[in-house]
């Protein structure tokens, strides 16, 4: 199936001085197109996905903690792309959809039977384009599953409207999320975006230490074009959502997501078998609810979180390490690469007769402060190993 067709009238594309193009490369679409200024244009009505909510084509990301019901709302967005109308009381424009669940494939065929049984209650379209994935792709460490994946969803001759990786930590191959294992999700979830011209959304978590903010390094977030916030109090049929980036429109947009138990079947025993399933979503916040508002971080630590992410990334000093007997392997990075690094990017400069050691002095004391404030708010995590202190992002 052939995704996109280049039609050269579109571009303003000379040769080089001198040089003629055959016929082959005549018709072979050029690497870098330019596009002349008279031939830029742009159509609001191929923006969106979810009017002013989702994007047509770009990176997404659902998360919350644990019991947030991240799969539940994300299935059913999914079920009300594949066959169009409202979400949220915004309009959704169509397609085929691509929900993979890289946790297994067990339970969210019991949370899309409950689904079904609940459409067909509704009247609701029955045979819609959704295709599951119960297989988790390795996109953390390569660009392998991300090709194979191309070429199964291309076999079915379908051009996907969005994508759902559920989760994003599943999908890491055991690579590290606080480090090059995340940018290399982020390099193969851009490409799938790019290929089809479509969404792709992430379910991700949230770290221990705060509630508000995606888990692992930087690298996912400053990639999103939309991120979006589930809470939900424990044995409550309600949630909320919150839309806390999204790019040239404006955030904290709330939704409130209202939920319902659904009996599946009757297991062997005749016991019944049931799921929750999402019953609407409507605009505005639950009742008594405030947008959730970002922890404000001092400049020093964020300087030092941004240094730390970066040497996690680049330095050749990061170390694999198992920081807890029964806990898993981590990347890291020592101190001292961080701190070089910091002082750095500080531009603490001498002051009028100030010797060199004093500014060696408050550089160090500026670094020492931001480590042990970072550490205190669980922003920053730390542990010694053969007598080398690692740092490394929660």
């Amino acid at each position: 199936m052939k995704i996109s067709q280049f039609d050269p009238r579109d571009y303003d594309y000379f040769p080089p001085d001198g040089e003629q193009l055959n016929g082959d490369a005549r018709d072979k679409p050029p690497k870098f197109p330019l596009i002349a200024w008279n031939n830029i244009e742009f159509n609001p009505n191929e923006e969106w996905r979810v009017d002013k909510v989702l994007p047509r084509i770009g990176l997404a990301a659902f998360y919350g903690g644990p019991g947030t019901v991240k799969t539940f709302v994300l299935i059913d967005l999914f079920r009300r792309i594949a066959c169009g109308g409202l979400w949220g009381g915004r309009d959704v424009e169509p397609g085929p959809v691509v929900y993979i669940a890289a946790e297994g494939g067990g339970g969210i065929k019991k949370r899309i039977k409950g689904l079904k049984k609940f459409i067909a209650e509704q009247n609701l379209p029955a045979n819609i384009p959704f295709y599951l994935i119960t297989v988790a792709p390795n996109f953390g460490t390569g660009e392998d599953d991300r090709v194979e994946l191309i070429q199964c969803i291309e076999a079915l001759g379908i051009q996907p409207a969005a994508i759902g990786i559920d989760t994003a930590a599943q999908s890491l191959g055991g690579a590290d999320e606080n480090g090059q294992g995340m940018a290399q999700l982020v390099i193969n979830g851009t490409a799938l975006f790019n290929y089809f011209k479509c969404l792709v959304v992430f379910v991700h978590h949230v770290p221990l230490s705060d509630d508000k903010r995606l888990r692992g390094g930087t690298n996912l977030i400053g990639a999103l074009d939309v991120s979006i916030l589930l809470e939900r109090e424990k044995g409550s049929m309600t949630a909320s959502l919150t839309v806390m980036k999204l790019k040239d429109e404006d955030d904290f947009q709330k939704f409130t997501v209202h939920l319902t138990r659904i009996v599946v079947c009757s297991d062997k025993k005749g016991r019944e078998v049931s799921t929750l399933v999402v019953e609407s979503v409507e605009p505005g916040a639950i009742e008594g609810s405030k947008a959730p508002q970002p922890k404000s971080i001092p400049r020093g630590q964020r300087l030092l979180i941004a240094v730390v992410s970066q040497a996690l990334s680049e330095d050749e000093t990061v170390k694999t390490i198992r920081p807890y007997a029964d806990g898993p392997l981590i990347k890291a990075v020592p101190d001292d690469a961080v701190r070089r690094r910091y002082y750095a990017r500080l531009a603490e400069k001498a002051r009028p007769g100030e010797p060199p050691q004093k500014l060696a002095d408050r550089q160090r004391q500026a670094f020492y402060t931001a480590v042990k404030e970072a550490l205190n708010a669980t922003i920053l995590i730390a542990c010694e190993q053969d007598e080398t202190r690692f740092l490394w992002l929660p």
